[in-house]
């Protein structure tokens, strides 16, 4: 793997076991971070296997000093494929203290369905999601919407890229003043990216941008993020990354911005 004349189809079909179960499984680990600024990150760039992938994932993060912080994350996915259908869910709940006092309690579930077209290299996603954050000010957070998406590779297969384009309808309710709930449709686009790497390593770089076509003005979502994937086992994998969120019209005083440096491991069984 990721030598010269590395075939795609080879490259699917060793990749597609253990990388393609384990990129689903880490899957939730990065939806935790930030997902009350911008739709959830869906990773697609590893080939997945056909049939049943089901897994689940819990963390513990314990910092101490001048600042003791602690947060506690739970997630679950399933994937199932069948030729050209796929069918994706995710589901996390993250709770956080710092300084004994609370500071997230979110949760979130996303359903996707991808279907590839038949003699196109073009493949039509609808997903829905709904989601809560009680230290966004957000009640509850619905979305419905669909997109066109198509895969490029490398003749090595050891480059990778994700473009799509697409509408969705986003409703948000505040979770103490109904006046200020709202709902409004978005363009939603995304570029995703992965490289592989000397030794099974993987790099990935993934953007959404999504602004509001009813309103247009100063209302803009902005998703980026950066990550290393370190394969340790065929099961264990070390991951790092850098995500930046930007939400151009929060409820009430929540920042704008929301920036994380992330590390944590990914186990696939």
């Amino acid at each position: 793997m990721g030598k010269p004349g590395v075939t795609v189809s080879s490259f699917r079909h060793r990749l597609g076991g253990h990388l393609g179960r384990l990129f689903v499984l880490s899957a939730l680990v990065w939806l935790m971070a930030g997902t009350a600024h911008a739709t959830v990150i869906v990773r697609q760039l590893d080939p997945t296997p056909e049939g049943w992938s089901i897994g689940l994932e819990g963390s513990y993060d314990d910092q101490s000093g001048s600042t003791e912080k602690r947060d506690y994350s739970a997630a679950f996915n399933v994937l199932r494929k069948t030729g050209v259908h796929e069918l994706r869910a995710f589901g996390s709940l993250a709770y956080g203290r710092v300084n004994g006092v609370e500071n997230e309690n979110q949760g979130l579930v996303h359903i996707r369905y991808v279907r590839a077209l038949t003699g196109s290299p073009l493949r039509v996603e609808t997903f829905i999601q709904t989601e809560q954050d009680d230290f966004a000010n957000m009640a509850e957070r619905s979305l419905l919407g669909g997109v066109v998406s198509r895969f490029f590779n490398s003749d090595d297969g050891e480059r990778r890229v994700l473009a799509m384009v697409g509408l969705m309808r986003e409703s948000e309710e505040h979770l103490t003043n109904n006046a200020l709930d709202r709902e409004v449709t978005r363009l939603t686009s995304s570029l995703q990216m992965s490289w592989l790497l000397p030794r099974d390593n993987k790099l990935y770089f993934i953007s959404y941008l999504q602004p509001n076509i009813d309103t247009p003005e100063n209302d803009m979502r902005v998703t980026a993020e950066l990550s290393l994937a370190i394969p340790l086992s065929d099961r264990l994998s070390l991951r790092a990354g850098y995500y930046y969120r930007y939400n151009d019209m929060p409820f009430d005083d929540i920042p704008r911005e929301k920036k994380r440096l992330s590390t944590g491991f990914a186990y696939a069984f």
